[in-house]
């Protein structure tokens, strides 16, 4: 990486780090440090993808983002923890996604694993929302999701 590459995310770094403790300082962001720990530090390892163009960081860096998300979510109470464990299956999943993203070349491999653990998570949300929702809601998730895959089949899938 050259010097000016280095002086921006040097640059960037210390700007999000400042901005988030100015946020936390007002109290604008509740609960501290902690809960978001995981989140800075994968925030941090994206931003160095940014900056850099390495492809390396945008694995630990999608995974720790989506993970602290759950996280701080959790950790805060914005979400009950009983309703939010599912997210810890959907985070990685939703990873996969933000990986294939980011990585220009040979990214369709990821889209196989971020599908079907995404689907696991909403299947274990759905299940764990049972009570909570409308009767007709559980009925309609999996003849959906069949009608979604053949009609990617159907129209994409030469």
């Amino acid at each position: 990486m050259g010097k000016r590459r280095r002086n921006r995310s040097t640059g960037l770094i210390l700007l999000l780090a400042g901005l988030f403790f100015l946020a936390l300082n007002l109290g604008w962001i509740p609960g501290g440090v902690g809960p978001y720990l995981v989140l800075i530090i994968g925030l941090g390892f994206l931003a160095l993808h940014l900056v850099s163009r390495e492809k390396w960081p945008v694995f630990p860096g999608s995974f720790m983002t989506m993970i602290g998300i759950v996280v701080a979510l959790t950790a805060t109470n914005t979400v009950p923890g009983d309703l939010a464990w599912p997210g810890f299956v959907i985070g990685p999943g939703l990873a996969f996604f933000l990986i294939a993203a980011l990585v220009a070349e040979h990214r369709e491999w990821a889209y196989i694993p971020g599908g079907i653990i995404t689907f696991i998570g909403l299947v274990l949300m759905a299940i764990n929302l049972g009570p909570k929702v409308p009767g007709w809601l559980p009925q309609l998730i999996f003849p959906l999701a069949l009608i979604a895959v053949g009609v990617y089949y159907l129209l994409f899938r030469r």
